[in-house]
């Protein structure tokens, strides 16, 4: 009987396996929140930044809107929403699963 040679085709594997990785990161940057009917849609909003940046860049767009009087157009002396306490207190709401690892 012939000898049976087994061969595994190792660089081919490694590539499939970091083109894959690649394609789950690039899903996860597309859709950072799911894809759920409530979740962020980034697509919507990647495209109208760029709206928004070529309107800027043409100089095209309307012009800026008059000026309306609101609850505080008067008021020199507005009630904060938080104390200054709570107003010194240094806020990161955006920090890692691993930010707080020793």
């Amino acid at each position: 009987m012939d000898s049976f040679i087994f061969w595994i085709p190792l660089p081919t594997l490694v590539e499939f396996v970091i083109y894959i990785g690649w394609l789950d990161v690039a899903e996860k940057l597309l859709h950072p929140l799911g894809e759920g009917a409530d979740d962020l849609e980034c697509n919507y909003i990647i495209d109208k930044n760029l709206e928004t940046g070529f309107t800027i860049v043409d100089g095209g767009g309307d012009p800026y809107p008059e000026l309306e009087k609101d609850a505080f157009w008067d008021k020199t002396n507005i009630a904060l929403l938080y104390s200054y306490e709570t107003a010194k207190r240094e806020v990161q709401p955006m920090s890692g699963s691993i930010a707080n690892t020793k």
